[in-house]
Order: structure tokens, then sequence, then C-alpha cells
């Protein structure tokens, strides 16, 4: 089994198989709304130009930040927002709770950079030896989350809550990295820019990379 493999998103027209996509909720006529970028999508410098692109072209007037893509997905529902960078598995969500009529996709807009890193002194060196370890992905359901589950589950594990010896537990990007460093947590499943960060300021090392587990599946 393996996760679905559709890219980033703003929400409107196409529904294509790379990376992360670009959502727009239909409320948005084109001027003066405001966008949502989603501060941990990757690579975030290149979402970061298309966005100033965006604005340029479009008149869209401010950027905001959330951190994880459900809430991406929970901004366009309450018209907070009229577009934004999101992963696959929140945009799926999302268009089937809304039966395809609050959003569409417009366009895939990155693919790749997302993977899991250990520590060093975690003990784990092969999927073999996640019993017993607590592993962090950014937010409950979002697309990391749901591929962590997938891996986990596919290697024969099952979570704290369901009998077994595993624990996932969802943690934001920077949450993440401060109990990485203080060893309250064995690793974290995520993206860049926080695979680096993991293992630059934190010491950690990389396990895993999702393009390796699942040719053709993307962030």
């Amino acid at each position: 089994m393996e996760p679905n493999g559709t890219g980033g998103i703003l929400i409107l027209l196409l529904f294509l198989p790379a990376g992360r996509l670009l959502a727009a909720g239909k409320r948005s006529q084109g001027t003066g709304g405001s966008v949502t970028f989603q501060s941990h999508a990757c690579p975030g410098p290149l979402l970061r130009g298309r966005l100033e692109n965006l604005k340029r072209e479009t008149g869209f007037k401010s950027m905001d930040r959330v951190q994880c893509g459900t809430t991406a997905i929970e901004s366009i529902f309450a018209d907070a927002v009229d577009a934004t960078f999101v992963g696959p598995s929140p945009t799926i969500n999302g268009y089937i709770k809304s039966r395809g009529e609050k959003f569409v996709i417009v366009a895939a807009a990155a693919s790749g950079g997302a993977g899991l890193v250990v520590r060093q002194d975690s003990g784990i060196r092969s999927e073999k030896d996640f019993g017993g370890k607590t592993i962090a992905t950014p937010q409950l359901g979002n697309t990391q989350d749901i591929a962590a589950r997938v891996w986990l589950a596919d290697k024969g594990y099952r979570l704290l809550e369901r009998g077994g010896n595993v624990s996932l537990i969802p943690l934001s990007n920077p949450d993440q990295l401060t109990m990485f460093k203080k060893k309250q947590i064995d690793g974290a499943w995520t993206v860049e820019p926080w695979l680096a960060r993991l293992e630059v300021e934190g010491g950690g090392e990389l396990l895993l990379e999702r393009k390796s587990l699942w040719p053709g599946a993307n962030t």
C-alpha cells in the first residue's frame, strides 16, 4: 500500500500528480484576496517565488502563513483566504468533504522533500527498530502523518493507541525540533526545510526519503 501521490496545491481546475498543489477557494475573484502560504511547504523558495508572481499577476494583496495543510483547508472553508499551497491529503479530504463545491484544484506546485529524520542515539538503524519509539508528524491527518501511518503499518507495526508499541504524535515543526533536541522524540516524519534543520541543528540523520519508498508518489 502507498499513500496518494498527488502533490502540493492552489485550489482551481486541474488535479495533477506532482508534489505540492495550489488551491483556490471559489469565492476568489482574482483581485483583492489574501493568500495563505504554507510555511513548512517544500521547497519553500520555489513556492514563495510562485506566490509572488501570482500576487503580481492577480492583484492579491497579502500573504499569511499557516503551519500545516489541514489548517490551510480549514481557512478555505471559513472563507478566510482565497488560495493556498497545501499537500495532497488535506486537499483530497477537503475536496471530498465539500463534494467539490468549495474549492477547485489549480495545479501541482512542487515535489519531493519529505522523509524521516531520527536521532543518532535513538537506536533506530532500520525498519526493525521502531518498537517502543516515538515519532512526530506535523499535524494529524496531513500528508506526512498519513505517509508515516501507512509505512509503519506496511512494516507490521501497530500504534500505541491500538495496542501496539509505536507512538505517533502530531507536533508542529518548530516543536518537533525543540523536542528532538531535548530527546523527547526519537524521530520526525516531515518536510524541508525542517528535515535539514533536524539534521544540522538537532544532530539527526535522514533514515528515509519518501520518494525512495513509493516511486511516483510525491510529498
